[in-house]
């Protein structure tokens, strides 16, 4: 406000004034300046806040889903491996044990079999022989006696 007020229409109370009041409207201008600093720079925290925990999140899901796959990769090779190693081992255990049982009695069956059948036809062919020897010897024995015992009668 103009100090000294004479004329409000005189030059000195208008240029005095108006300097009054470039002046209050310099200070409204940096106290609004300075306003808009302290609400831009809250603003600008803000949305970079949002926008950095946005990007965050972003890049974090992004990373920890090629780390997780590239994890359960790993994971579900070495598991897989070492399952089916292990079931692999049981398996042919399982199997080599069924099938040396089935073999060993199937084979053994058979060659029990065929043993018998050659061992039999051997000893029935060497018996018939021995048996039809002794027979012919005892035979002919008896006969050469019964023709003897002829003779001298």
């Amino acid at each position: 406000m103009p100090s000294t007020i004479e004329n409000p229409f005189s030059h000195r109370y208008v240029v005095e004034n108006d300097t009054n009041n470039f002046k209050a409207f310099l200070d409204r201008v940096g106290e609004t300046r300075s306003n808009d600093r302290e609400y831009d720079r809250e603003y600008d925290r803000e949305y970079d806040r949002e926008y950095d925990r946005e990007y965050d999140r972003e890049y974090d899901r992004e990373y920890d889903r090629e780390y997780d796959r590239e994890y359960d990769r790993e994971y579900d090779r070495e598991y897989d491996r070492e399952y089916d190693r292990e079931y692999d081992r049981e398996y042919d255990q399982e199997y080599d044990q069924e099938y040396d049982q089935e073999y060993d009695q199937e084979y053994d069956q058979e060659y029990d079999q065929e043993y018998d059948q050659e061992y039999d036809q051997e000893y029935d062919q060497e018996y018939d022989q021995e048996n039809d020897q002794e027979y012919d010897q005892e035979y002919d024995q008896e006969y050469d006696q019964a023709l003897r015992f002829k003779k001298q009668r």
